[in-house]
């Protein structure tokens, strides 16, 4: 082995130990604060499919294990949009208007 080769692979092995010092500084750093998801319900849902949807909601968090937990975002409810109806949505689904 000639002296380029052998000087070659030391470089090789301080860029491994390097690389592995980076993740250890990734694992040590503090998580950032929780991201937060602005939800807008649309106006065209009902009380009924409403309520379904947060039993659904509510249900899933129940059975998420910790890891995804501890994933999840925090939801803000907004203000309700205004927009029509898909039209694959079941009549019991759409709000009635008055």
């Amino acid at each position: 082995m000639s002296a380029e080769e052998s000087n070659t692979d030391s470089d090789n092995s301080n860029d491994e130990v390097s690389s592995e010092e980076d993740v250890a500084d990734d694992k040590q750093r503090k998580p950032s604060q929780k991201k937060k998801i602005f939800v807008r319900p649309p106006s065209w849902r009902s009380d009924k499919y409403n309520n379904i949807l947060h039993k659904l909601d509510r249900k899933s968090r129940r059975r998420a294990s910790p890891t995804s937990k501890a994933m999840e975002r925090h939801r803000f409810e907004g203000p309700v949009i205004t927009c029509e109806p898909p039209e694959c949505a079941f009549n019991w689904m759409v709000k009635e208007h008055n």
